[in-house]
């Protein structure tokens, strides 16, 4: 193991240890104080819940006794006849100003009032006054009990909506007589409502209401309303402050719950265990992000720490690594005393007469591959030029000599000869390169009286970019001679082509020559192993290329007896003369070499 890991796992151990065990003691600790707390605010929030619920009970009570010791409503209900009297309009109107007082219908939320004389009469108005036989015809009718009021729930059916109904006697406030009987239904929400903010607030707990006979008054649900409670708490006699736990359906909830008094209902509120779990865990989840986030700073210092220490160690590392693959880079010298930075210094001194070794040996091989290039060049140009001047000489010692024919060979040999030149320059524009192999194609043809066709297909986007020169002539000098020249049955043809296809241009010449049997195809496909039969030709042309680009470059043949030859060859897309990639060849005998400083 590393020295720089051993330093860092040590830190770790020393300042992780320390803050795990604290964190499970605070999380120990914190847990028994959430239970506690959480069960005194649950209990506190249904303490709130059933005074809000009481206030709202005395609220209709004091409205209903205020309606009860109305004069009007107590003279109507202990003398029938004023129906009579008065009509029942009168009556009605009577009435209705009786129950309008501080506009109870509209901020109370009561639904209906209605007042039933104790006997059958039939004086009735429909709307507040009826005879006792109405009243029989409620479920509830049988548990009435003339001395004490009666708070029960009731489903309107024509509404399909739930209502507290306030049932009790009422007397003559003369001589203590009941003279009938007061219902006032009361909307659901206005007495049990709970506050959606904190039903909101409080997530999955929720707050039920069951009356004394275990029927659901109120439920989150509302669609257990009026159904048989399914906590059934009315039995339950658990301390104020403590929790029941009660399962429904396969699932644990934590209860509280207190008394409805005087009217024998139960409040609660239940939560899943599983809620009460979640407070917990987030506890636990910060605790243990913070000593996560405690640990990530140490691991931070702790490596930090450690890297510093071994940084001259690592340095000198890395710089034996390189050069133990057989590259050099820019040394950094170390400032430090210690023994590493003193190490490090003499290793650089070392580099450094390593770096200028390298440098000459480099310069020495590239005036070598100048010198290779140079020397394929010369073997072609004295080669053409010895035999275009000897057939010049020829047409200049006949007799019938056509001297005009002889000066535009000399002009064309003049202009190939410039572009050849090229100011010492290895690389030329494409145009110039074709050119240069029109003039040798026009000299060609003048000497041999045009025996043969030429066709040129050259995409004009090459001609921006540069060639090594003088590779099409000695390709085109090649299918001529051992081609073109021997061919008796048919006119020869010539097909230059040039095209860009993907990052290269790619150049093609095609003849329809005697062509060549396989075992000279296979002598020319490899120049190396030839006996040179081609000439300086093809055999220079493919050295030039892989010399200059590399191996993956030179000249691809193929040919058929009798058929004609294709000559090909690729070359990468060079913008300008300056733009010269390094070549394969180059780099593999500089394959331990990098110059890099």
């Amino acid at each position: 193991m590393r020295i720089h890991n051993k330093l860092t796992i040590a830190y770790l151990l020393t300042n992780a240890i320390p803050i795990i065990v604290l964190s499970m003691l605070f999380i120990k600790q914190a847990e028994s104080l959430i239970i506690n707390r959480i069960g005194d605010s649950y209990q506190t929030m249904v303490s709130q819940q059933n005074s809000s619920i009481s206030f709202n009970l005395q609220l209709y009570e004091s409205i209903a006794n205020h309606l009860m010791l109305n004069p009007d409503i107590q003279s109507l209900l202990s003398d029938p006849s004023i129906f009579e009297d008065k009509g029942i309009i009168t009556v009605n109107k009577e009435i209705y100003a009786a129950t309008r007082f501080m506009r109870a219908y509209r901020e109370s939320q009561v639904e209906e009032v209605g007042f039933y004389y104790t006997k059958d009469y039939t004086y009735s108005d429909g709307q507040f006054i009826f005879p006792m036989s109405a009243l029989r015809d409620d479920p509830h009718f049988d548990t009435f009990n003339n001395k004490k009021p009666m708070w029960y729930l009731e489903h309107d059916a024509f509404q399909d909506k739930y209502f507290i109904t306030y049932f009790r006697a009422i007397f003559s406030y003369e001589d203590s007589v009941q003279i009938g009987y007061l219902k006032m239904k009361v909307n659901l929400p206005s007495i049990v409502s709970i506050d959606s903010d904190l039903t909101q607030q409080l997530g999955n707990v929720r707050f039920h209401i069951v009356n004394e006979n275990g029927t659901t008054i109120y439920d989150a649900d509302s669609s257990l309303i009026g159904q048989p409670s399914l906590l059934q708490l009315v039995q339950k006699e658990a301390s104020p402050r403590e929790a029941e736990v009660i399962y429904q359906d396969d699932d644990r909830y934590f209860v509280w719950h207190q008394q409805l008094e005087p009217l024998g209902w139960v409040i609660a509120l239940s939560v899943p265990t599983e809620s009460m779990d979640e407070p917990i865990h987030r506890m636990r989840t910060y605790v243990l992000i913070s000593g996560a986030i405690a640990c990530a700073v140490f691991t931070v210092i702790s490596y930090l720490l450690t890297q510093q220490i071994t940084n001259g160690i690592r340095k000198l590392r890395n710089k034996v690594g390189r050069v133990a693959k057989g590259f050099q880079y820019p040394a950094s010298p170390a400032t430090g005393k210690d023994e590493i930075s003193i190490l490090d210094r003499s290793f650089d001194d070392m580099l450094n007469s390593l770096s200028k070794l390298i440098h000459e040996n480099y310069s020495v091989s590239l005036k070598k591959r100048d010198m290779e290039l140079q020397l394929l060049q010369s073997q072609i140009n004295p080669h053409f030029l010895y035999n275009t001047l000897e057939f010049i000489k020829s047409e200049i010692d006949l007799m019938e000599c056509d001297t005009d024919m002889a000066v535009k060979m000399i002009v064309k040999l003049g202009d190939l000869f410039r572009v050849s030149v090229s100011q010492g320059k290895h690389f030329i524009p494409f145009s110039d390169e074709l050119y240069h192999a029109n003039c040798y194609l026009d000299i060609v043809q003048i000497r041999s009286q045009s025996k043969f066709d030429v066709e040129w297909e050259i995409d004009p986007a090459v001609k921006r970019f540069y060639t090594l020169k003088i590779i099409l002539q000695p390709i085109l000098e090649n299918a001529i001679q051992h081609g073109l020249e021997a061919l008796t049955d048919r006119r020869g043809l010539i097909r230059i082509t040039a095209y860009i296809k993907e990052t290269k241009i790619v150049v093609d010449v095609i003849d329809n020559g005697v062509g060549m049997e396989e075992d000279k195809l296979l002598q020319l496909q490899h120049p190396s192993d030839s006996d040179n039969q081609s000439g300086v030709g093809l055999f220079n042309v493919s050295r030039r290329l892989k010399t200059y680009f590399g191996d993956m470059y030179g000249l691809t043949i193929s040919s058929q007896a009798g058929m004609g030859t294709t000559v090909s060859y690729c070359l990468p897309v060079v913008d300008s003369d300056q733009d010269i990639p390094i070549t394969e060849g180059l780099l593999k005998r500089q394959a331990n070499v990098n110059l890099s400083r």
